[in-house]
C-alpha cells in the first residue's frame, strides 16, 4: 500500500512540475546552429533541417532591415540603417550558437525564440547595447510573458544607454 501512495506522490508531483514550467514562459526546447543556418538579417536566421527549411526570429530584438526600411524608421538616414543591418547580421553569424524557442510563431510563421551565444545572456542585450538593434518590446504593459520580464527590463535599460551615447543606429538619425 505504501508503495502505491509513494508511486500516485511521485505522480503528482511530477504532473505540478510540467504545470508549472509550462505557465512559467520557460523555454520549451533548443535549436543548434549548424552549417545549414542562413543569416538573414540581424534578428532572422533559416535553418535546414531533414529537408524543410524553418525560419526564427529573436523575440527580443528588432534590427534594420537588409531590404526596404520599416516605415517606423522612415526619419533615419537609409544608407546608415544598411550599414548597422549588415554589421548585425555579421555581429550574428560570429556570435549564434543555439536558439532557446517559446513555442510561438510570429503572423510571418517564423518560430519565436532568444537567440544565445556562448553565455546564457540573450545576444538582444549585447545587441541593443552596441546599437545594432532595437528593443522588440518598446514597455513593461506591452504584453510582455512574466519569463521574459528580466530581459526586456535589461533590454530597455541598455537601449537607453545606447541612445544616449548615440550608438549605431542611434546615430542614423
Amino acid at each position: 500500500m505504501r508503495e502505491i501512495i509513494l508511486f500516485v506522490f511521485i505522480i503528482l508531483i511530477s504532473l505540478l512540475v510540467l504545470y508549472l514550467l509550462s505557465i512559467s514562459g520557460e523555454t520549451r526546447d533548443v535549436v543548434e546552429i549548424n552549417n545549414s543556418t542562413e543569416f538573414i538579417d540581424g534578428d532572422t536566421v533559416a535553418i535546414i533541417n531533414r529537408d524543410v527549411r524553418v525560419l526564427y526570429r529573436d523575440m527580443l530584438m528588432d534590427t534594420p532591415e537588409i531590404g526596404v526600411q520599416k516605415d517606423r524608421w522612415r526619419d533615419m538616414n537609409g544608407s546608415c540603417m544598411l550599414d548597422i543591418a549588415l554589421r548585425a547580421r555579421e555581429y550574428l553569424k560570429r556570435n549564434l550558437r543555439n536558439i532557446s524557442l517559446y513555442g510561438k510563431t510570429d503572423r510571418y510563421g517564423r518560430e519565436l525564440g532568444i537567440f544565445l551565444g556562448e553565455g546564457s545572456e540573450p545576444l538582444a542585450i549585447q545587441m541593443v547595447g552596441e546599437g545594432l538593434a532595437f528593443c522588440y518590446y518598446r514597455d513593461l504593459n506591452a504584453r510582455v510573458e512574466e519569463g521574459l520580464r528580466r530581459y526586456v527590463e535589461k533590454c530597455m535599460k541598455v537601449e537607453e544607454e545606447a541612445r544616449r551615447k548615440n550608438l549605431g543606429v542611434w546615430s542614423c538619425r
